[in-house]
């Protein structure tokens, strides 16, 4: 737990706001009702909303289109998390047809979809990077953590 709070700690002192575009693993929903340090409740968020208040959500009240237009120049983009732990990947493509509600294992060669998913969206990143001077382009893992997090509750607690 020391070492997320250090990580923590220095990620807020690097960063003033945090968009974030994407699926339901980086959804504009808010995270204001569960135990977390990923919170959105304070400004710059919700800048753009009527009331100019922040609400939780991770984004601040504007659309993909309103960022591209007036050039972007730090853009991210989250890799894919490990797919075959998916519930809904297990439950479908499981090996272990005879008992779904017995060994619940991660598949893995959804798992390794991801993985060259991820290989491939860095590589042309860098591509596209060294195309777009004054413009920084990075890659956020979501495979790492979320992995470790399943092989190794126990680093997380209880």
């Amino acid at each position: 737990m020391g070492e997320n709070t250090d990580f923590m700690t220095q990620a807020r002192s690097l960063n003033h706001s945090l968009y974030s575009f994407g699926d339901s693993f980086v959804d504009p929903g808010n995270n204001n009702y569960i135990s977390t340090t990923a919170k959105a409740n304070f400004p710059p968020y919700g800048r753009d909303f009527v009331n100019k208040k922040s609400t939780g959500r991770f984004c601040n009240g504007r659309q993909v289109p309103d960022f591209i237009d007036q050039g972007a120049r730090r853009i991210a983009f989250s890799g894919l998390p490990p797919l075959g732990c998916l519930p809904i990947s297990i439950t479908l493509y499981s090996n272990n047809t005879r008992n779904v509600f017995g060994s619940r294992n991660c598949v893995e060669y959804l798992n390794t979809v991801a993985r060259d998913f991820n290989l491939m969206l860095q590589n042309e990143l860098r591509i596209i990077q060294n195309s777009l001077n004054g413009s920084k382009i990075a890659y956020i893992d979501f495979y790492g953590p979320v992995n470790d997090t399943i092989y190794n509750p126990q680093r997380y607690g209880e």
